[in-house]
């Protein structure tokens, strides 16, 4: 089944870059390894929840 995937054209999830602020990437990062999921989890929350969304993106 990796053989499969790894053989796939488009990946499973699209590879992206953000410019964050070093004290937030710190943040993120000080549980230990496995922060970029953290990272995905706690965007497809606000995505999923649009007033969250409206109210940070008001500032």
């Amino acid at each position: 089944m990796a053989r499969e995937l790894r053989k796939r054209k488009e990946p499973l999830r699209p590879v992206v870059a953000l410019r964050l602020k070093p004290d937030v990437l710190a943040k993120y990062k000080a549980p230990g390894k496995g922060y970029t999921g953290i990272m995905a989890d706690v965007l497809n929350y606000v995505a999923d929840n649009p007033e969250i969304l409206s109210a940070v993106s008001n500032k």
